[in-house]
């Protein structure tokens, strides 16, 4: 049964055996530091269901984003996470807490550093200010432990703060390096119970436990108590990761290391896209670019291309999912094949426009059998080139007739199998980018193709730019699909089609720059007209 508490007049909420501690933190700090905090829970050294939120009382309407940094439970633990509703009232406003691992949002505290338990039973939180930062320093630490426990707040002062620390001390070394520090123990300003409320959560007597698994337990085990365990062994978890031995787990939980570094130090320039942890996240740049880019193609077709433009005001946005025409997103796998489901996504937004019903067609058969029009099946080709393939061969298979193996293999092409035929397909201009628009305003989607660059794989949301990128013919190395464009946050952007699976980026689609040609997005761009 609910009860009203009252503690220093400040309403809290009390509802079942879970409890909410809020420890209220403020001073004076120089902008350049960082601050730690340890919650000790008292009397034991076993995993405790502790875990925590930040927030600056100055801005008390935003929370923390953490969502970027995939770190302990925020987004590993999602399942729990989801069935949290948590709101104190304080005096003057409200923080409602929504802990679903993507929603938080606090100006002021710019990035939050971790989460661990280390060898003193102790869980450890990490964050840090912008160094634009001046204004006094107020923190809230929100901690949900069991009502059995107590928590300790101590909050240590690192001095001489600033990028290189962060990256190769705090998020590397697993445990910062002792180096001259202030350290007190801060008295609670206030302390307010509260209960953490929805009857499922309490159904596990230790519901958020860093540790939730056998599987991530062996990670931990094998890697040891460093600042990256518990991320890798969720990672490791989350995507069914598996390792031929413990010699291969901790060189793939080193790569993992470097990669999740290069993920937060880009996240921390606030730019118009974040990046987060994906599926990719224990590979190498150079594994990933054998796995899934393609060689560069000389995409000849489109230095004269022959789509005509008109004088129409072009709609300001555009989105051809709205209209039901666009395929699911697939996942190309090993294999550098992303030209033939560049291909495959055109052919079947055309098929369903022009027919009225979805298809799925073969990506396989362009692999095993367009190597005479210029294509190198796993090791790339062109969706102009797979164009004419079809064209001149009769015709593509469905996915069902000719089954996608992300391999090589002998042509199995059966002609009493054809689905879509190809009359023609038309070219862009080589760069011509408002050419381009034109055509996926007013035709269809349009397969496009760009660089990608070693960041990219990692992205997560928000419209991706990039200043190392090239933008000619022979610097391409990925084929995707255009199906819109639009703005956000005033950027122009495409929208764009993935064949990394629906887990990748934003549910498998992602934005890129619109009006500078960026990555070469409009250098082999093309559409087919089908039978």
């Amino acid at each position: 049964m609910e009860q009203k508490v009252n503690i220093d007049k400040t309403n809290v909420l009390l509802l079942s055996k879970t409890l909410l501690h809020r420890y209220t933190l403020g001073g004076s700090f120089p902008s350049n530091e960082v601050l730690e905090l340890d919650l000790a829970a008292e009397g034991s050294r076993e995993y405790e269901d502790v875990c925590l939120a930040a927030c600056s009382l100055d801005s008390i309407e935003g929370v923390l984003d953490v969502s970027p940094y995939e770190f302990g439970v925020w987004k590993y633990f999602q399942d729990a996470m989801d069935r949290w509703v948590t709101c104190l009232h304080a005096q003057n406003h409200q923080i409602v807490v929504h802990v679903d691992g993507s929603t938080f949002r606090c100006p002021g505290v710019v990035s939050f550093g971790g989460l661990l338990r280390n060898s003193w039973g102790c869980w450890l939180m990490s964050f840090y200010r912008d160094a634009g930062i001046t204004d006094n320093l107020k923190v809230e630490l929100l901690a949900i432990l069991n009502r059995k426990r107590s928590v300790v707040p101590r909050l240590v002062i690192f001095n001489q703060y600033d990028s290189v620390l962060t990256d190769s001390k705090l998020h590397n070394s697993g445990r910062v390096e002792r180096m001259a520090r202030l350290a007190a123990v801060w008295g609670t300003v206030a302390v307010l119970l509260c209960a953490v409320a929805y009857g499922s959560l309490m159904d596990d007597p230790n519901p958020i436990r860093m540790v939730s698994s056998e599987l991530e337990a062996e990670v931990v085990r094998v890697i040891g108590q460093c600042r990256s365990a518990v991320p890798f062994a969720r990672f490791v978890g989350r995507f069914g990761k598996r390792y031929r031995s413990e010699e291969e787990m901790k060189q793939r939980f080193e790569i993992f290391s470097q990669n999740l570094r290069f993920i937060r130090s880009t996240n921390k320039k606030r730019l118009s896209y974040t990046l987060a942890v994906n599926h990719f996240a224990d590979w190498t740049w150079e594994e990933f670019k054998r796995h899934r880019l393609g060689a560069a193609q000389n995409c000849s077709a489109t230095h004269n291309g022959n789509h005509k433009i008109t004088d129409v005001v072009l709609p300001p946005t555009k989105d051809w999912r709205e209209e039901g025409i666009v395929s699911a997103v697939k996942d190309q796998g090993g294999c550098g094949s992303c030209w033939t489901f560049s291909t495959t996504g055109a052919l079947e937004a055309a098929y369903t426009q022009a027919y009225g019903k979805s298809i799925s067609l073969s990506e396989q058969q362009l692999v095993d059998c367009a190597g005479r029009f210029n294509n190198f099946g796993c090791n790339g080709g062109l969706p102009s080139q797979a164009f004419e393939y079809i064209k001149y061969n009769g015709g593509l298979e469905t996915e069902e007739a000719y089954p996608y193996t992300a391999k090589g293999g002998a042509c199995k092409f059966s002609a009493e199998n054809v689905a879509v035929r190809v009359l023609d397909s038309v070219n862009i201009t080589l760069g011509a980018e408002e050419e381009l628009k034109h055509a996926v305003a007013f035709v269809r989607p349009v397969s496009v193709a760009f660089q990608v660059v070693h960041g990219f794989r990692f992205y997560e949301k928000g419209v991706y730019t990039s200043d190392t990128c090239g933008s000619t013919s022979q610097d391409v190395n990925h084929a995707v699909l255009a199906v819109g464009y639009g703005v956000e946050n005033g950027v122009p952007y495409w929208l764009i089609k993935n064949s990394w699976g629906e887990s990748w980026g934003d549910n498998g689609y992602f934005k890129m720059e619109l009006g500078k040609n960026m990555c070469g997005v409009a250098t082999c761009a093309s559409y087919p007209i089908v039978a």
